[in-house]
């Protein structure tokens, strides 16, 4: 189940560190070296998978969430959509089908 509220951000490992880190202006700035700096401090912490959850159920646009940059959130939420299966289809679409004791008529 995913965890909406945000009950789980007073255990967060981010919450003693500078926000800055999480929120860069922008991320092509980024150096390697501090991307991997928010990365284990993500990695190490407790509430890391809800974390990314919500950013994810949401659709948090900005910022490092659960270890992950927007744009890697963006091709999660992407590969989610593709693997949701598809809507069954109306009932009175399927009362217009053709079949044999029915033809579609104009």
């Amino acid at each position: 189940m995913i965890e909406i509220s945000l009950r789980w951000a007073d255990r967060a490992a981010c919450g003693t560190h500078d926000p800055d880190l999480f929120f860069p202006l922008a991320w092509e700035t980024l150096s390697t070296a501090q991307a991997a700096d928010v990365r284990s401090i993500c990695a190490a912490c407790a509430v890391r998978r809800p974390c990314l959850e919500w950013a994810l159920a949401t659709g948090e646009a900005d910022g490092m969430w659960g270890g992950v940059t927007p744009r890697e959130r963006r091709r999660m939420r992407a590969a989610r959509n593709l693997r949701t299966p598809p809507e069954a289809p109306a009932p009175h679409a399927l009362a217009r089908q053709r079949t044999p004791e029915r033809p579609a008529s104009a």
